[in-house]
C-alpha cells in the first residue's frame, strides 16, 4: 500500500481590507448577491464583481445557485464563504479530558474528537501534537464528495 502524498503547498493568503470587509460580510449576513454586497459596503457594482471574481479565485468564495430566475433581466448568483478556503483548529483542557476541533472556513465543524489524559497538569498536554495524531489516525474528515479535508 503506497504512502499518501502530501499535498502541494499553498501560500499565505494576503487580503486587502475591502476583501476583508466583503468575506466579514458574508459572515454576517450569510449567502448575498453581489449587487446587495455593493450597497451595504457602499462600494460601485464593478468595483465588487472585480474583487469578488478575485476571491472566488482564490478559493475563499463560491458561487451559488442563481436565484430569483423569475424576475427580469439577468438572474442574481448569491456568494457565499467557501469551506475550503481555510480551517481553523482549537484545543480545549478540560479535567482529564482534550477536546480538539476543527472548522472550515465557513465555520461548519468539520472535526471533533476528544482524548482522555492523566496528568492534573494541563500545562504538559501538547494539543499540536494530539490533534497531529488524531488526523493520522485514519479519523481524517472528508467532504460529501468524499474529497479528503486535506487534499
Amino acid at each position: 500500500m503506497g504512502q499518501r502524498m502530501p499535498a502541494p503547498h499553498r501560500p499565505e493568503i494576503i487580503l486587502t481590507e475591502v476583501q476583508k470587509r466583503i468575506i466579514l460580510q458574508l459572515r454576517i449576513a450569510g449567502p448575498t448577491p453581489r449587487v446587495h454586497l455593493a450597497s451595504m459596503l457602499r462600494m460601485n457594482t464593478a468595483s465588487m464583481t472585480r474583487m469578488t471574481q478575485q476571491l472566488v479565485a482564490m478559493g475563499m468564495l463560491e458561487e451559488l445557485g442563481a436565484s430569483d430566475a423569475s424576475a427580469r433581466g439577468r438572474p442574481t448568483v448569491p456568494l457565499a464563504i467557501a469551506g475550503r478556503g481555510g480551517w481553523s483548529a482549537g484545543a480545549t483542557v478540560h479535567p482529564g479530558w482534550l477536546e480538539l476541533v476543527v472548522i472550515d472556513f465557513a465555520g461548519q465543524p468539520v472535526f471533533h474528537d476528544s482524548i482522555p489524559f492523566d496528568d492534573p497538569d494541563p500545562r504538559y498536554i501538547e494539543p499540536q501534537h494530539a490533534l497531529s495524531e488524531a488526523l493520522k489516525s485514519g479519523r481524517c474528515p472528508t467532504y460529501s464528495d468524499g474529497q479528503s479535508l486535506w487534499d
